[in-house]
């Protein structure tokens, strides 16, 4: 009896969720038994045959060297010396057909859509159908067509392969891995560490997609392990639920001593759903580990799985590192030796019946620069029989101990607050939770350290804050520190996926859109404190916020809307649609977001129709659509709002000046053949606008002449976001896939400093008022809702006192100079008789 999968390689995204599994095709028998595609092992020793189509491709004229190609393709994954597999060239193919029984496996290329199967549009670059023996998931047939119809292949230097067109050996070094048994990957991070089997195309990434990362490895050798890949480790365990039955498709993660991902695996591998839960992470080298499971619920879901795993997966519970750590850093590590199967290390995706207090979902203050307090700690406690106390301890210093009593809530939560500190003390503390039964339990758990929170002294330099994407944080970092010392004062955790970040006009709040979660986070920045996190539409991507601060927009790219945000009572009031191109298979947009000065027009990009779309903002109406360069990315404005720069991400592009009296786009500045412009700032005094080539330079372009000034090699990989200093001086930019910040001195050019991040930077911006207390209501000492003489009558009782003495209150000292002077009376007196509000 035969089983025939049918495996699609998609379009790429534009967003991108970093997880990571190698998944066995797995289907079930007729009997009900859970079995993974495989070759038999002689045909996998011996050479799996295939035939070439000896018609090609009508992309590529060079025949011989578009087969030259899909051969050096198989070979890819013969390399490994973790596995035994071989291929077999059977030559050439005179229009073969696709017949899961003939037991010839072919490559081929359908140019007019018969063969794939797929509707126009539908972003399918390759199919491989693979048939197999539904008892014992011996793969009998595989055929991989390509498709021709839809997509533009080509061969050559993978540098200047350039989306839409497809570079035919990454795409064909995916589809084998099907052809030998392999699903696909969850891994979509950045391109350098992208596995090839990801679902979606790898083309662009100068050649990453062709070359196999460890977890295609790990996979193809416990499919056709050699003798070195039975000598390497295995972690392997059970996943949970509450309940105590088996998860499934939970997803499990190993990371090296450096923190970068090892190989992976779901839970049910074995068994299904209905099963033990079971995984295993396989083909570790000897070494150190740390393991997390998290929930595959974001661009990539069970939908991009096939067989068993094409079931819904679990995904209703928060990630964790054993044993029961947060966040990998406070996780235990486990040794494994060459040939060891580190067995029993298990997790549960909620609370558990352990016979000990469980503690999870903790929600831990970042590092603040607020002396005023309080820091509150969150976390949910259960235990099966009863909870007799939770406390929180902490210290400062070398001094003693302190035990707060938390507070009980809803749903199992419990929170404490720790009291306010002055400026430069680091507070140390940990959680206890002790049952009816006298059972203890401590979070972080086992050998991990406590937890530790700074009470930041800035240094009275902006601010910067970056978006670290793959991270799923933001990034605090002093511009003032010292040079050979970390910037980086806080990291903030935010939503799944953050890409943009903005600044309100006050400075009060960092707002951050989360792609993957499709959620805006505000953060306030006097406290480094979430204060909201705000559902919109699907894959947010740019936002801004109003000149008067009261709004916030955001661009919906794939539901081809603008949510407006009233931020006053953060909330979402409206959606603004923009119309867009409904033929296109990439998603619609907007993506580049602007507002005029005046508050009253939206500008966006509708990167499908090549233009820029003018809103009124009071009705929502469509005012303009502006032609530019193909494929407009970002936007930004001219300081006094005359002139709207807009990148383009093709090859050459270049940028579009549009003239925003008259909607008009007056201007091109034509850009180098091969670069791809991505964001755009311009310089405080409007003379000067910055583009990053995500090709790795810096576009400077002169505003006046409408020129290119000048492009200089930024080091590092795939530089995206931009931002200039606010009196001029620097130029900030992040590389995402070198995980690197670039700043330069805008009068020279020349490289300042090169600060290294976590995963995935983006976004940057900035707050110039990194050393005034400005959140809001800060002046508002009786919580009237107004800035009046009770209140000055508050401040005065303090006036002239300094740290340490009495009367001083760290909460009237506004400039955090330690002292309650002049300097904090004038800043208080700029806001006396405003409302909060």
């Amino acid at each position: 009896m035969f089983r025939l999968f049918s495996i699609v390689l998609l379009l790429p995204l534009l967003f991108c969720s970093e997880a990571s599994s190698f998944v066995i095709q797995t289907g079930q028998s007729s009997t009900g038994q859970v079995v993974q595609l495989h070759w038999s092992n002689n045909t996998a020793r011996n050479g799996i045959p295939f035939f070439i189509d000896s018609r090609g491709s009508d992309d590529i004229s060079d025949k011989n060297a578009l087969f030259n190609v899909l051969r050096a393709s198989f070979k890819v994954w013969e390399a490994p010396a973790t596995t035994h597999v071989r291929f077999n060239d059977r030559g050439l193919l005179d229009a073969p057909s696709i017949n899961s029984r003939d037991r010839q496996n072919t490559v081929s290329f359908d140019e007019t859509g018969t063969l794939v199967g797929a509707p126009p549009g539908a972003g399918v670059i390759a199919v491989t159908r693979v048939s197999s023996d539904d008892r014992t998931g011996e793969i009998l047939d595989a055929d991989l067509v390509f498709n021709g119809r839809d997509f533009r292949f080509a061969i050559g230097d993978p540098g200047t392969i350039r989306s839409p067109v497809i570079d035919l050996q990454a795409t064909t070094t995916h589809e084998i891995g099907h052809i030998l048994g392999i699903d696909h990957t969850g891994l979509i991070g950045t391109a350098a560490r992208r596995p090839v089997m990801n679902p979606f195309d790898n083309s662009g990434s100068s050649g990453s997609g062709r070359v196999l990362k460890l977890d295609d490895i790990a996979a193809v050798g416990y499919l056709y392990p050699s003798d070195a890949f039975i000598g390497l480790g295995r972690i392997s365990g059970t996943i949970k639920r509450s309940d105590g039955t088996g998860a499934f498709g939970v997803h499990v993660v190993a990371y090296d001593e450096s923190g970068n991902f090892v190989v992976s695996g779901l839970s049910g591998y074995r068994t299904g759903r209905g099963g033990g839960g079971e995984y295993a992470l396989v083909g570790l080298p000897p070494g150190s580990y740390t393991v997390g499971i998290e929930p595959l619920n974001g661009q990539v879901t069970s939908a991009n799985f096939g067989g068993i795993f094409s079931q819904s997966f679990d995904t209703n519970f928060t990630a964790k590192f054993y044993d029961n750590a947060p966040d990998r850093t406070q996780a235990s590590a486990l040794r494994v030796q060459a040939g060891q199967d580190v067995s029993g290390i298990s997790f549960s995706t909620g609370p558990i019946t352990s016979g000990f207090p469980v503690i999870q979902n903790p929600v831990l203050p970042a590092n603040t620069p607020d002396p005023a307090g309080p820091y509150t700690v969150q976390a949910t406690v259960s235990d099966d029989k009863g909870l007799s106390k939770v406390t929180l301890f902490y210290r400062t210093g070398a001094g003693s101990y302190v035990a707060l009593a938390m507070r009980s809530g809803l749903s199992g939560s419990y929170a404490a607050d720790i009291p306010g500190q002055s400026r430069g003390t680091t507070i140390e503390y940990y959680l206890e939770a002790t049952d009816t039964d006298g059972h203890v339990s401590a979070y972080p758990a086992g050998n991990a350290s406590h937890l530790f929170l700074k009470v930041l002294n800035p240094t009275g330099r902006p601010l910067a804050y970056v978006a670290l994407r793959t991270s799923n944080a933001v990034s605090v970092l002093d511009t003032g520190t010292d040079p050979s010392t970390s910037m980086e004062v806080a990291r903030i955790p935010v939503g799944q996926d953050p890409i943009a970040l903005t600044i309100t006009p006050d400075e009060k709040l960092i707002c951050v859109s989360n792609t993957v979660g499709k959620t805006v986070t505000l953060i306030e920045t006097a406290t480094n404190r979430i204060v909201a996190t705000i559902p919109v539409g699907n894959d947010p991507v740019d936002l801004i916020a109003s000149p008067d601060g009261h709004f916030l927009y955001v661009n919906n790219t794939s539901s081809s809307s603008v949510s407006v945000i009233d931020l006053d009572r953060r909330v979402e009031t409206r959606k603004i649609s923009v119309r867009a191109s409904s033929s296109a298979s990439s998603p619609p947009g907007p993506y580049g977001i602007a507002v005029s000065p005046d508050g009253k027009r939206l500008y966006v990009t509708a990167i499908n129709d090549n233009a820029v779309v003018t809103l009124d903002l009071a009705s929502g109406a469509e005012i303009a659509r502006i032609p530019v360069v193909t494929q407009p990315r970002s936007l930004a404005l001219s300081p006094d709002g005359k002139r709207l720069y807009v990148t383009g991400l093709t090859d050459g592009a270049g940028v579009s000046v549009i003239n925003t009296a008259t909607n008009q786009a007056d201007t091109k500045v034509s850009v180098a053949a091969t670069a791809r412009s991505f964001d755009v700032a311009v310089s405080p005094d409007g003379r000067t606008t910055y583009v990053t080539d995500y090709t790795n330079n810096l576009i400077v372009i002169d505003a006046a002449a409408g020129q290119v000034r000048q492009v200089i090699p930024v080091p590092g990989q795939n530089t995206r976001g931009i931002a200039v200093s606010s009196d001029g001086s620097s130029v900030y930019m992040t590389n995402q896939d070198s995980d690197n910040m670039v700043i330069l001195d805008a009068g020279t050019l020349r490289v300042l400093r090169t600060v290294q991040l976590s995963q995935g930077p983006r976004d940057i911006v900035f707050r110039n008022q990194s050393g005034i207390n400005v959140f809001a209501g800060a002046f508002d000492f009786d919580a009237d809702g107004v800035m009046g003489i009770s209140d000055f009558f508050l401040f005065a009782t303090a006036f002239g006192t300094s740290a340490g003495k009495t009367g001083y209150n760290a909460r009237f000292d506004f400039n955090l100079d330690s002292q309650i002077g002049f300097p904090d009376f004038f800043l208080f007196a700029d806001q006396f008789g405003k409302k909060t509000r």
